[in-house]
């Protein structure tokens, strides 16, 4: 009897504690209802629905570069779109930081 554990020895104690830890973990998700405001959610993904139009915006201003790549510089167009999104990036870090919303370390941007 003592091998398997009864009530006395703490049989039943490991059941209780699964669900007691468990239910930590859905009170942070009911309380943060309100950050999830315009928010979609694929998976891990969150698309943040105010950033969309700074992301179309980015895109275009990417495709812009990219094709000023091509003619100007006759890049190929595989080597051209990469340097048109990191220019984009790069112009997307310069206005956070502008803003102040960056904060040097670079992380936040």
């Amino acid at each position: 009897m003592s091998r398997r554990g009864g009530a006395a020895e703490g049989g039943s104690a490991p059941s209780s504690t699964k669900k007691a830890a468990g239910s930590p973990a859905t009170a942070p998700a009911a309380a943060g209802g309100d950050d999830d405001r315009g928010v979609i959610r694929i998976g891990k993904v969150r698309i943040h629905l105010g950033r969309i139009p700074e992301l179309v915006l980015l895109i275009c201003f990417s495709l812009y570069v990219t094709k000023e790549l091509v003619q100007a510089l006759e890049l190929s167009w595989p080597i051209a779109f990469p340097a048109g999104l990191f220019v984009a990036r790069q112009v997307q870090r310069l206005l956070a930081w502008m803003q102040g919303e960056g904060g040097g370390d670079g992380k936040k941007c």
